[in-house]
């Protein structure tokens, strides 16, 4: 099966979804793994991880993408590829 990760962002206010940024071509799965440790149950990260303060220093030095954790709340999310 093949997947695809994307940060979804999220209105804080409002908590509906603004864009989706696929990020599969921005950063290794190995690199990701530093970043979110993966549950137990979830060793290749097909679960709904938050993006947090730390997580989004982290991210920020690898991908080019700003975060704004006043107004946007940010998530990554996994899909199966069709």
């Amino acid at each position: 099966m093949k997947v695809e990760r994307y940060i979804s962002v999220y209105q804080k206010d409002t908590e509906k979804i603004v864009s989706e940024i696929r990020i599969d071509h921005l950063i290794s799965f190995e690199k990701l793994k530093q970043v979110f440790r993966p549950y137990k149950n979830d060793p290749l990260l097909y679960m709904v991880y938050n993006i947090t303060q730390s997580r989004a220093k982290k991210l920020q030095k690898i991908i080019e993408m700003k975060f704004d954790e006043d107004n946007f709340i940010y998530q990554l999310d996994c899909y199966q590829a069709q």
